[in-house]
């Protein structure tokens, strides 16, 4: 499995799929990455609502194989940190889907607050993450030193 950093157009067009398949309304202007399983799409990672110095995050996969491989994690969660400098990555998690709440939490997000009857099957809780509390600071063997995490 690889990670792919799409084209403006593939950008788009992951977009309003993975909105449609989360019935989300609209992730635009956003950043999209893309789990590859050889020519098979396994998953989109979406970046979006960027605010200096945060931003949200959504993701989608049918496979979940793809948290299994520590690299591609590593440089998924470090890339707002890394690329926009970021301090923080906000994601809003359905209260059903506890496979997403308990990989948001091994990847040391901080489950923050609850929002109330929000979505369609009821209440999102919102996870937080901040440079320093990353449990996988490493990609390929080499430390990831984000701005942030390197003040402080």
């Amino acid at each position: 499995m690889r990670l792919v950093y799409p084209s403006p157009e593939q950008n788009d067009m992951l977009a309003i799929l993975i909105a449609n398949r989360l019935a989300a309304s609209n992730f635009q202007p956003c950043q999209c990455l893309a789990m590859m399983d050889g020519d098979t799409l396994a998953g989109v990672v979406v970046y979006f609502c960027y605010r200096h110095p945060s931003i949200e995050v959504a993701i989608f996969s049918d496979d979940p194989r793809w948290a299994l491989n520590r690299d591609m994690v590593a440089e998924i969660i470090a890339y707002p940190f890394v690329q926009l400098g970021c301090k923080r990555i906000t994601a809003m998690v359905d209260k059903h889907n506890k496979r997403s709440r308990k990989m948001l939490k091994r990847l040391g997000f901080v489950e923050e607050g609850k929002l109330r009857e929000a979505a369609d099957k009821g209440d999102v809780f919102i996870y937080g993450l901040l440079p320093n509390e990353y449990r996988l600071r490493t990609n390929h063997g080499q430390e990831i030193r984000t701005r942030s995490a390197a003040s402080s």
